[in-house]
């Protein structure tokens, strides 16, 4: 939910809405590449599976021969043949 102080700070200051409201930035490229910004953690990973923790829930990723083939603290590069992403958000936090 946007309130009035974080669409002024927003506004100001020119920041995306990932940023504001601590939600992931993916962007997936194909069937093979996945990009994720802004995650707080790995949670499960398979070769089927993967699970981030993020500011709003998990980010689960299913497919097949998945790798993370890059990781830092903030941003994780996913390859391999992806067949799903999904946010499962938490209670509190408005979708």
């Amino acid at each position: 939910m946007k309130t009035k102080w974080m669409e002024s700070a927003q506004a100001l200051l020119r920041l995306p809405e990932d940023i504001i409201y601590d939600i992931p930035k993916i962007v997936w490229i194909g069937r093979q590449l996945l990009f994720i910004e802004n995650h707080k953690g790995l949670l499960f990973y398979s070769d089927r599976n993967i699970a981030f923790s993020s500011g709003c829930g998990k980010v689960l990723i299913a497919g097949q021969d998945l790798l993370i083939s890059a990781m830092t603290n903030e941003q994780v590069t996913v390859r391999g043949i992806v067949e799903d992403v999904r946010i499962e958000y938490h209670k509190e936090h408005p979708e």
